[in-house]
């Protein structure tokens, strides 16, 4: 623990802002611990403090208070800054800089001095030394620790309990809390596929929640795709990380899911010979006649049982077969009619036909092809 701070040690660096009315109080314990606290001590602005170093005084001056700043009166427009005094601090180190007054609070003693117009917009600039130690223990406390040896982030059994958007917000928040656990240099960023590794997630499933943060100015990221939390975004984030996550599905926390069951089946007591000789038995159905039209295609299913020479019957009385057809003039004629017969349903058709005496057939060169073509039977005669 030599050269560095625990991480309980930084609460006492908590400074605290009290409005100051014209009347200031006595400011006891239960008071100090309501006031709202900074994100940092002010000695850590080495730049306002060379500002400081020797401001003119004005006629709002607080008396000297003990060592716990629990007796400090005062009067005065603005706002006063309270802290428990520490060894390590020396008169000038302190200081804030605060609407409408300037406070300078030296080892016992605070001074209220006239406020520059020109730091207003100073007091709205964001460092990385924002996230404190103590920050980072309350976020990351209660789901991470850890492992210096290792050199990594061990996370506790109640982050399972935690979205993946909530996982990688808690492991880029507890990277930035290594420079105070351990002087051994360790990354405070990291890119999608060590995190992805850390999380033991599958590899594209981190990318896109961090694109998606990032858009929310929820992290940053580096010219070398690294990502990090985002110091200005520090109360979402913790908004983010105390949200209650929707319960995770069976199959997703690795629990079997139970089958649903079946309803059970009753079955009925099979009847006896005698039960079934006295009950009566239903009268045989009669098969279903399906009447069809003289010139409609049968459907055939399996083996064909006759009956295709008869679509050619009011063909050949009609007289189309009075003159040569061919196989192609057939099929065109079907389709004409509004039959979508295969090419390859036909030929049975044609042989059944053939065999029947309804048609005629017979071999012809038809364009340097010798061909079947189909006549009517009389056509044989003349």
């Amino acid at each position: 623990m030599s050269g560095r701070l625990s991480l309980r040690s930084l609460v006492h660096r908590a400074w605290l802002l009290f409005p100051l009315s014209k009347s200031l109080p006595a400011l006891e314990g239960p008071a100090i611990a309501a006031g709202r606290r900074v994100l940092e001590p002010p000695a850590l602005y080495p730049e306002r403090r060379a500002r400081a170093a020797a401001p003119p005084r004005v006629a709002a001056t607080i008396p000297e208070c003990d060592t716990a700043a629990t007796d400090c009166q005062g009067s005065g427009e603005g706002w006063l800054l309270l802290s428990s005094v520490l060894d390590d601090l020396s008169p000038g180190h302190t200081t804030l800089w605060v609407p409408s007054q300037h406070v300078l609070l030296t080892r016992c003693h605070a001074t209220m001095v006239p406020w520059e117009a020109t730091m207003a917009l100073r007091d709205l600039t964001v460092s990385g030394a924002q996230l404190t130690e103590q920050q980072i223990e309350e976020l990351i406390g209660p789901y991470a620790r850890y492992d210096p040896e290792a050199g990594t982030i061990v996370l506790l059994p109640p982050a399972a309990k935690l979205s993946l958007r909530q996982r990688v917000l808690l492991y880029l928040v507890a990277l930035q809390g290594w420079p105070f656990v351990t002087d051994a240099p360790h990354a405070t960023t990291a890119r999608p596929g060590p995190l992805s590794e850390a999380l033991r997630v599958g590899g594209g499933t981190v990318r896109p929640l961090l694109m998606a943060m990032k858009e929310e100015h929820l992290v940053l990221v580096t010219a070398k795709g690294e990502y990090s939390v985002a110091i200005a975004a520090l109360d979402s984030i913790r908004e983010e990380l105390n949200r209650q996550s929707k319960p995770r599905s069976r199959r997703a926390a690795g629990q079997t899911a139970k089958l649903p069951t079946l309803p059970q089946v009753h079955r009925l007591p099979k009847p006896s010979a005698a039960t079934e000789a006295q009950s009566p038995r239903p009268a045989p159905s009669r098969p279903r006649v399906v009447e069809k039209s003289a010139g409609s295609v049968p459907r055939r299913k399996g083996k064909r049982h006759g009956g295709e020479s008869a679509v050619f019957v009011p063909w050949v009385e009609a007289g189309y077969f009075d003159q040569f057809r061919t196989f192609g003039e057939i099929l065109e004629r079907f389709h004409a009619q509004g039959r979508m017969l295969k090419s390859t349903s036909l030929p049975g058709y044609l042989l059944e036909a053939t065999r029947a005496g309804v048609l005629d057939r017979e071999k012809k060169d038809i364009n340097g092809k010798r061909v079947w073509v189909y006549t009517a039977p009389k056509r044989r005669a003349h």
